[in-house]
């Protein structure tokens, strides 16, 4: 009988080994603790130094259930810094809103 160098049968033992533990495996799925319909406000939007615009969209949340965006319309919208200079949004769709700010009032990390 011929004796193999190859670690040949110590492969299939190890993947045996692997595939087993991978196979019994278990990740509890989550279940949200969805209380009826409670409507909250989603106030969503960024500050990028560069970006010719900055925008911010209002909406109410919706179920999990649900993929529609509720957006609030007429809203009054604005950034206040810590030198308290004051940028306004305007409404340029319904529930999103835009504001043009220049980049030398973005100063990063002050």
């Amino acid at each position: 009988m011929l004796k193999s160098h190859f670690p040949f049968n110590n492969y299939w033992i190890y993947l045996t080994i692997v595939l087993s533990i991978v196979a019994n495996a278990c990740i509890e799925p989550y279940e949200a603790d969805i209380n009826g319909d409670v409507e909250l406000i989603s106030i969503e939007g960024s500050i990028i130094k560069g970006n010719p615009a900055q925008h911010v969209s209002i909406s109410t949340t919706t179920s999990l259930l649900e993929k529609e965006f509720k957006p609030i319309r007429g809203c009054e919208v604005k950034v206040v810094d810590d030198l308290n200079n004051e940028f306004l949004f305007e409404e340029n769709t319904i529930g999103k809103y835009e504001s043009v700010i220049a980049d030398n009032n973005l100063v990063y990390n002050k």
